[in-house]
């Protein structure tokens, strides 16, 4: 008797231990499965695992656990990552077209190479990490983190950034023609000869910006925040920049050709040798700009505010050349 009440109360035991994983663990994963095409990990504890070069195509990988693992040149297309743990994470080479990275972690991941087009990174954690040459085209990254993030040379054309974190990201020479990133927080981001060509970067944040050798013609800038920030020697021909702030910013040798500064503020900046022949700047603030050599030849000026502006050398809306000595008007 004595025996079989021990054999009933382990088996109890078994069985509560066995309800206790299937409440913990997804109805249809199966952890222990080996990886394979639409493999079911849900959920899993996968650290530090070793998946290199796997094809893991169409997986449900939703809440996994695979901080650290390496996946380098596995095959990811339209895999599930939604929510997954990704921290510290090899992606070197990996494809990730099509997959829903939606609210997963990949801090200090390193994805260099990777393909991740048309991918949903919609608020996605990428602080820190690594997508130097990453084809991002048409992916969605609206209000992600990608603070301190290392995205140069890498292709974001057409991509969706609206409300995105790109506060001292490095996107320097990166593909953003016809990116969507108004309202987007790129406090001190490095932008050094990004192009950026039709790019919505309306109520964008750019305070301290890297913007050197810049290519956005056509751009949309409207009511975007620019103080402080170096675009010498870019080319903003045709954009709209109606109401945008330039307090104090460079702008020398900049091309602004038939460029909207409609009410913009530029307000102690440095335009010297700028081209801004045909721009409308109605009811623009230039208080003590520096617009020194500049071409400002059929530029509409109307209720312009040229008080302590220096127009030394410029030349005027009419093609007369300003005195050397030109504040506040050409003399």
């Amino acid at each position: 008797m004595i025996f079989t009440a021990g054999v009933k109360r382990t088996s109890l035991l078994a069985a509560a231990l066995m309800l206790s994983l299937a409440a913990t663990t997804p109805a249809n994963a199966a952890c222990s499965d080996s990886a394979a095409l639409g493999v079911d990990w849900e959920g899993c504890e996968l650290k530090s695992a070793y998946l290199i070069g796997e094809n893991l195509t169409g997986a449900n990988l939703k809440n996994a656990k695979l901080s650290y693992v390496n996946l380098t040149g596995a095959n990811l297309t339209s895999v599930n990552l939604t929510s997954a743990e990704l921290g510290g994470a090899n992606l070197l080479d990996v494809d990730l077209t099509n997959a829903n990275l939606t609210s997963a972690n990949l801090r200090a991941a390193n994805l260099s190479n990777a393909d991740l087009t048309n991918a949903n990174l919609t608020n996605t954690q990428l602080g820190g990490a690594f997508l130097t040459q990453v084809n991002l085209s048409g992916a969605n990254l609206t209000d992600a983190n990608l603070n301190r993030t290392t995205m140069q040379k890498s292709s974001l054309r057409d991509a969706e950034l609206r409300g995105a974190n790109l506060r001292f990201a490095d996107l320097e020479g990166a593909n953003l023609i016809s990116a969507d990133m108004s309202y987007a927080d790129m406090t001190s981001v490095n932008l050094i000869k990004a192009n950026l060509h039709n790019a919505n970067l309306s109520n964008a944040y750019l305070s301290g910006a890297k913007m050197q050798y810049v290519g956005m013609g056509s751009a949309n800038l409207v009511r975007a925040d620019m103080r402080d920030v170096n675009l010498n020697l870019a080319s903003l021909s045709h954009s709209d920049m109606d109401s945008v702030n330039l307090t104090n910013s460079k702008l020398r040798g900049t091309n602004l050709t038939e460029v909207n500064l409609q009410n913009a503020i530029l307000s102690g900046a440095d335009l010297s040798g700028a081209n801004l022949s045909g721009a409308y700047l109605f009811g623009a603030d230039l208080t003590g700009a520096n617009l020194t050599g500049v071409d400002l030849r059929g530029a509409d000026l109307a209720t312009a505010n040229l008080n302590g502006t220096n127009l030394g050398g410029a030349l005027w809306v009419n093609g007369m050349q300003c005195a050397k000595v030109s504040i506040g008007g050409c003399k």
